[in-house]
């Protein structure tokens, strides 16, 4: 089966969790017998595939859906859709918060209008979402049939549960601190974090680079945080740096105000770090009780959180249930199940 894999066009200007979803899937279905290949605009022809594998349902990816399906090659769309009013409205800047409230609610009171994204998700022949709750996501806010939904989870790399923390601390000289890794922006929320930080007697490790447009957001992030909050340049994908950083810390946060659920908990916790997570979104539908959840419009809440993961210490249950269902292997098989339930070849 030769699928060829597509994202809009500035994706990987900000690396995040749909492009290293990409990235890994491209590594690991091959052991399926998928030949993947990035599809080149300027090359590439569509006739050439049994499969056009879409990731995102933004706007930008209309035009090559329509002409897969007016070419009869299957769509398969990851639509990485997922919002609440909280993240809505804490999730931008503070001068598009009425518009983004406006879209959000529109969409909860006509899930059939017409827009782009929708028109994405109505061509695909199945969508892949990562949770049973962004199957419902969809389904409510796009009108979507729930039979054109295909759970396929979020994977985690093997090899991370075999990370040292000695080549992170080596090389930046910290140690014994909270990490949070991502994306700095205000939908990941570490404006919070690093006020929450300052009921904290531990350190904490901000990993990560802004979102082009949010630099300014970046900066305040900076000016409000405290003496025990370090800031850190994200790594490359692939950087052995990046699950040492993970090792060398004693827990794990993520802020958000909405994860599907978060690559780097998952991480995590196959490392064996205790974590504090976001109630905004699927999250509990992966870590079920094997974390503390805070709220993440409340720094008081996050401090608390990530005190009570300290207290609360690694979760065996977390790295056996990962082990599981949510390898980078096992993701891959579902993946080419829905490949052929979407109608793509079988061989």
């Amino acid at each position: 089966m030769r699928v060829a894999f597509f994202t809009y066009p500035s994706a990987f200007q900000n690396i995040g969790g749909g492009e290293v979803l990409m990235m890994k899937l491209a590594r690991f279905l091959p052991g399926e017998d998928v030949e993947v290949k990035f599809f080149d605009i300027w090359k590439d022809r569509l006739a050439d595939f049994d499969v056009l594998h879409i990731f995102s349902c933004q706007k930008e990816c209309l035009g090559l859906v329509e002409n897969a399906r007016a070419s009869k090659v299957p769509v398969v769309v990851h639509p990485i859709a997922f919002e609440t009013w909280s993240s809505v409205w804490h999730g931008v800047m503070p001068d598009a918060r009425i518009a983004s409230l406006i879209r959000f609610a529109a969409k909860k009171m006509a899930p059939r209008i017409s827009s782009d994204r929708r028109r994405v998700l109505m061509r695909a022949n199945l969508l892949f979402p990562n949770s049973e709750k962004e199957a419902a996501y969809l389904e409510r806010h796009f009108a979507v049939d729930r039979q054109k939904m295909f759970v396929v989870p979020n994977g985690v790399d093997a090899e991370a549960e075999q990370a040292s923390g000695a080549l992170f601390t080596s090389r930046t000289g910290l140690k014994d601190f909270v990490l949070c890794a991502g994306r700095v922006e205000p939908r990941k929320n570490q404006k919070n974090l690093v006020l929450a930080a300052r009921d904290l007697q531990t350190n904490v490790v901000v990993l990560g680079d802004p979102v082009k447009g949010y630099e300014s957001y970046y900066r305040e992030c900076r000016r409000l945080a405290p003496g025990n909050v370090t800031f850190l340049p994200s790594y490359p994908f692939g950087a052995p740096e990046l699950y040492s950083a993970y090792a060398a810390a004693v827990a794990l946060v993520l802020p958000a105000f909405v994860e599907t659920p978060g690559l780097v908990g998952l991480e995590a916790g196959l490392i064996g770090k205790p974590l504090a997570v976001t109630n905004g979104g699927p999250t509990r539908e992966y870590y079920d009780r094997d974390v503390v959840y805070l709220n993440p419009a409340s720094p008081a809440s996050i401090a608390q959180a990530i005190r009570a993961a300290l207290r609360k210490g690694p979760s065996d249950s977390l790295r056996r249930k990962i082990r599981e269902k949510y390898l980078w292997s096992k993701v891959a098989a579902r993946v080419r199940e829905g490949y052929e339930r979407a109608g793509g070849v079988s061989a």
